[in-house]
């Protein structure tokens, strides 16, 4: 998010039949995943916890439409912005959608337009912007849609983008926003100095994304184990994806003179991603823990 401007696991395998070796030399090691034992009726893990994505499983465009969905209508929103961005009397591009869509609280609160913080979602400064977070986006909501519902999917990524608005707005009017000033002489833009700015407007969808983040990272860690079949590296994954996200967010601001990195909202859509994912998880543990009736 940007700110922007002064305003089946398989049917199991037989069980091994038992043997008796006279000839310990015989013994050949054999290796026995979790994937390779029937689940009974009374087990307790559940297709909700069910990890093969993380087996290496490949993921099927097909079952994850909801996420190319979501990306399909931020890249149909940036369209639009280009065909109705104009140019002022001073030669400056002028976005109409940005600014009848970005959020700060002047705009949410003291005008009461609460619908900018979902718009402002699907609004993005330029196409690196978008692409960058499409990419995470693409990422990030396969690896969750195959895991998750689709509906609890949609819930986390909308909690997750409201979170990150009402802390980009809130956070964003008490404290201010460093952002840097320039001068351009001769087609070079050099630095000037920074400012101090409250209320700053703000775009993007790296919020939620942020949540997404948050949920999957919090997935692993509380779901793993030993003996759910996983690699020695099946952290690598998740973790070269959250410190890419990371290196992004730093950096992604320094190519726009007009815009800065709202890391204010990307803290809200972690927290939010978390508090999202742990609900999840104590309901299925609730479930789980229920007594079964013969």
């Amino acid at each position: 998010m940007w700110n922007y401007g002064d305003k089946d696991v398989g049917n199991g395998a037989n069980k091994p039949k038992e043997e008796v070796f006279d000839d310990f030399s015989d013994l050949e090691v054999v290796e026995i995943k979790s994937t390779d034992i029937p689940k009974t009726a009374g087990s307790s893990q559940s297709s909700y916890l069910d990890d093969s994505f993380w087996n290496g499983r490949a993921t099927h465009w097909k079952e994850c439409y909801l996420t190319l969905i979501v990306v399909g209508i931020n890249v149909l929103v940036f369209i639009m912005q280009v065909l109705n961005r104009k140019a002022d009397a001073y030669g400056n591009i002028m976005d109409p959608m940005i600014e009848g869509g970005c959020m700060s609280w002047p705009t949410v609160f003291n005008d009461g337009q609460l619908y900018r913080l979902i718009t402002a979602q699907f609004l993005h400064a330029g196409i690196g912007h978008l692409l960058g977070n499409m990419l995470f986006l693409l990422l990030c909501g396969m690896m969750l849609e195959k895991r998750l519902s689709r509906k609890r999917w949609l819930i986390l990524y909308a909690v997750g983008g409201l979170g990150a608005s009402l802390s980009s707005v809130i956070i964003g009017h008490f404290f201010p926003t460093v952002m840097s000033r320039y001068v351009v002489i001769g087609g070079v833009t050099y630095e000037i100095g920074k400012t101090e700015i409250y209320d700053v407007a703000s775009i993007g969808a790296s919020g939620a994304i942020a949540a997404l983040i948050a949920a999957i990272v919090l997935y692993k860690l509380l779901l793993s184990s030993p003996l759910d079949g996983y690699s020695d590296n099946s952290w690598a994954p998740v973790l070269e994806l959250a410190f890419a996200y990371l290196i992004y967010s730093a950096v992604s601001g320094m190519f726009e003179t007009t815009a800065g990195v709202d890391n204010k909202a990307h803290i809200g859509g972690l927290i939010t991603g978390i508090v999202v994912m742990l609900v999840y998880m104590m309901i299925e543990y609730k479930k789980q823990s229920r007594p079964t009736w013969e």
